[in-house]
């Protein structure tokens, strides 16, 4: 029971400091407007902090808490590519990893589906007309068409790096957070070779590691090489 609440406390705290780092990005964004995109993504980036610690709840909670403040220091114009991309990223993320199990293939459909419709509810409630000047004599299905073609392989490469970044915090911090983790969650199924692209940033081992079956015919090849030596001397003793 206490160790729970601490947990618990322990998962308000990381949503707590990631809407903090979160909202700094956005305000930085918003007033300095200095690299806009890019404190968008590190907003978004922000929000991850309670997955270290498997806590689903607390990264809508940490995603809520800094959309609602977002509106506060700007303007819902500002605000609507963080709720529906930056932001929204993260949750489908998260929803990714927990029920496919890093099945690659099945999560970038999905993901490529989300950012289309993101992408469109942007474009909908926002117009970006400033972007498609040059493109008036398209139409507007043509300029979301040009804005999706374009936007869909970026998203995917930011996906790809967001992915590698987070799986990297995630091996040298897991010692920490793993203490706050649920019982239940300790044990994680480790993607099989070829089933997470993502993870490019991984320490493998496996070309150090030598299977069991070949440690087992060293040992007993040792033994044996023991066995003929003493005998040896044996013999020459006698």
């Amino acid at each position: 029971m206490r160790q729970s609440r601490r947990r618990a406390t322990f998962e308000l705290t990381l949503a707590g400091v990631s809407t903090a780092l979160a909202v700094i990005f956005l305000v930085i964004a918003y007033y300095v407007n200095l690299a806009v995109l890019a404190c968008y993504a590190l907003a978004g980036i922000s929000l991850c902090l309670p997955l270290y610690v498997d806590s689903l709840r607390s990264l809508v909670l940490a995603y809520v808490a800094t959309s609602l403040l977002g509106f506060l220091f700007s303007n819902y114009l500002f605000m609507m590519p963080f709720i529906l991309i930056f932001g929204l990223h993260i949750i489908v993320f998260a929803l990714c990893k927990k029920f496919l199990k890093n099945k690659w293939y099945f999560a970038i459909p999905i993901k490529v589906v989300f950012v289309n419709i993101a992408l469109y509810g942007v474009f909908a409630i926002c117009g970006l007309d400033s972007i498609f000047q040059l493109m008036e004599s398209v139409g507007v299905e043509g300029k979301y068409l040009y804005l999706a073609l374009i936007g869909t392989p970026l998203f995917i490469a930011y996906d790809f790096l967001f992915q590698g970044v987070y799986s990297f915090f995630g091996r040298r911090l897991d010692r920490f957070f793993s203490k706050y983790r649920a019982p239940s969650k300790e044990k994680k199924e480790l993607p099989q070779n070829g089933e997470d692209p993502f993870d490019f940033f991984a320490e493998s081992d496996a070309s150090t590691t030598i299977p069991s079956d070949e440690v087992k015919e060293e040992t007993t090849e040792k033994k044996q090489e023991e066995e003929n030596f003493d005998l040896f001397d044996d013999e020459k003793k006698n």
